[in-house]
């Protein structure tokens, strides 16, 4: 089981308040939806849903675990945004050597463009 799934799974089932509507929403067979959220409480030996033919309750235990879930999916979410942004442009100082004749013919005219396409550098 891919615990992190799982655990994204168990946040939409109770975000969705069910099975059908969470699997709807991640686009999965409401099977395995029901099947890691199994794989889930008998991992933690907790029960996190009471499920009824009707609806699903979140127990005490459940609530608790969700509120870190969201955490820890925020979490990781936002280490992926913090990283994918700093390898999306590059920043930093740049030190150019070159003849002059070359960095007055070709360098210095294309400046212009450059800090605009990388204003970081």
């Amino acid at each position: 089981m891919d615990k992190l799934q799982a655990m994204e799974v168990f946040v939409h089932v109770v975000d969705a308040g069910g099975f059908t509507r969470a699997a709807e929403q991640l686009h999965m067979p409401k099977a395995t939806v029901s099947t890691l959220i199994q794989a889930l409480e008998n991992t933690l030996s907790v029960k996190l849903l009471n499920r009824t033919t009707r609806q699903v309750n979140v127990t005490a235990d459940g609530a608790a675990y969700y509120e870190h879930c969201l955490r820890i999916l925020a979490d990781i979410r936002d280490t992926e945004d913090t990283l994918s942004r700093t390898h999306a442009s590059p920043s930093g100082r740049l030190r150019v050597e070159v003849p002059s004749g070359i960095g007055q013919r070709l360098i210095i005219p294309a400046l212009p463009d450059f800090y605009r396409r990388y204003p970081e550098i």
